[in-house]
């Protein structure tokens, strides 16, 4: 919330005219942003490393899942499912291992 000195510098440079009204829900809000804009807060402790990122998109994830279900019954359907996705994935995770990676 704005106080003392900065709600009275805040309010005072505010000029909101008749025809353009805005509530006073939103005036605090534009003046709140404004406020926490203009002081920048010190950035968290960091450091730098060097590293990759593996994304991976299993397309069909879904509907594999629900074709399976569908064709074993539930419980054949997802020991298919999870044999499978783990196949994939444990095939991505050698290949960063062998790049590297952990």
């Amino acid at each position: 919330p704005i106080r003392g000195h900065d709600e009275e510098k805040a309010v005072s440079s505010v000029s909101t005219p008749k025809e353009n009204c805005k509530s006073r829900v939103e005036v605090s809000a534009s003046l709140e942003l404004r406020l926490r804009l203009r002081r920048p807060r010190a950035l968290p402790a960091h450091r730098d490393i060097r590293g990759s990122v593996l994304i991976l998109d299993l397309s069909g994830f879904t509907a594999l899942g629900e074709r399976l279900k569908s064709e074993l019954g539930d419980s054949e359907g997802a020991a298919e499912f999870a044999f499978r996705v783990n196949t994939i994935l444990s095939t991505m995770v050698e290949r960063v291992y062998q790049f590297g990676g952990d």
